[in-house]
């Protein structure tokens, strides 16, 4: 497989404190029993497949704290789980739309810098961004790019562009990404046009554009992996996905 391009960055924000836990009921307890301390749970919502489960448990282990983990698959998914249950998670790992959306709604913790050793080994290129220009709330963690994917044994080598989505070629064979605000993005680049200025019968006209692809795929959107899967497969021949994903893909 092959890739073309689009951006990324993934930002690490703490949403509370860490859950030290209730003590309980002690009705039933010795007058003079203490009661018996529950573990620190770190509770860590994330995408899928981000997080090694063996570094997870080693970092509970260093740290004495139990580490919850909680998988979204896309931004819609991960904002509805926030504002239903803004207090349940203590560090979220979200991407740039979302920081903003969570930041404007009062929903994040401020940083505590003095806790945060290698905040100043960050390159500055990734510091004092628009989502959080002052990086109150957020630390930049990851960095890549969509890409677009694609059979090169099967389509030889196209032309680098987004309007490969709409090849007569990979007719019903594409596979969306499953983040509409990206898949907006690259419909509008795909014309030429700068997503930040894009007028709204330009953002109309892109939508329409990626409604042909969604009636040619019979409605279907798909997260990054599914996508490469079924790109492996041969069931696809165009899919939008992440560059290290389908780097890894590319040479297995």
């Amino acid at each position: 497989m092959k890739a073309i391009l689009v951006r990324g960055l993934i930002w690490l924000l703490p949403l509370g404190l860490v859950s030290c836990g209730d003590s309980g009921q002690l009705g039933q307890q010795q007058p003079d029993a203490l009661p018996e301390a529950e573990p620190r749970v770190l509770s860590v919502l994330t995408w899928s497949d981000y997080l090694v489960p063996e570094l997870i448990y080693e970092f509970g282990q260093a740290n004495g704290v139990q580490v919850s983990v909680t998988e979204i698959d896309n931004s819609e998914q991960l904002q509805q789980a926030i504002e239903t249950s803004p207090g349940e998670f203590d560090v979220a790992i979200v991407d740039e739309y979302s920081l903003k959306h969570l930041k404007k709604l009062g929903l994040l913790a401020p940083l505590k810098r003095d806790l945060i050793a290698n905040f100043e080994n960050i390159s500055a290129e990734f510091l004092g961004l628009d989502g959080d220009p002052e990086n109150e709330f957020s630390v930049p963690y990851l960095w890549g790019l969509i890409v677009l994917a694609y059979r090169s044994d099967l389509l030889g080598r196209p032309e680098p562009s987004w309007n490969l989505l709409w090849d007569d070629r990979v007719k019903g064979r594409v596979g969306l990404l499953d983040e509409p605000r990206d898949m907006f993005a690259i419909s509008l680049l795909a014309k030429g046009i700068d997503p930040k200025k894009a007028s709204p019968e330009e953002i109309g006209s892109a939508g329409e554009r990626l409604l042909e692809c969604f009636k040619d795929m019979r409605g279907h959107m798909a997260d990054f992996s599914s996508s490469l899967e079924r790109l492996a497969s041969g069931e696809l021949l165009v899919g939008v996905t992440y560059n290290g994903d389908s780097v890894k893909w590319a040479e297995e």
